[in-house]
């Protein structure tokens, strides 16, 4: 019987980012990094809903995540550009 695999939240990021920031297709990602393609997908959900509820709380950085969130939905390279 196998065991199931358990992904650290780093490991997540780094898939993710793959994902979101070099526009890997999500089952290149699944066969590579052997999981299955939804376990992808509701990682990157669970990332935007935590973005929002974040930024629901009305705060500076609240809001400093939310517009860099948007910004970055509308242009992709905007975060390279903030982070360079």
């Amino acid at each position: 019987m196998s065991t199931r695999r358990r992904f650290s939240s780093e490991e997540k990021v780094i898939i993710l980012r793959e994902h979101l920031d070099n526009n890997v297709k999500v089952s290149e990602l699944a066969t590579k990094y052997k999981v299955h393609p939804n376990m992808i997908l509701r990682w990157k959900k669970e990332l935007f809903e935590g973005v929002f509820n974040l930024s629901a709380k009305w705060t500076n950085e609240g809001l400093k995540i939310r517009d860099t969130f948007y910004l970055t939905l509308q242009n992709p390279s905007f975060l390279i550009q903030t982070q360079a």
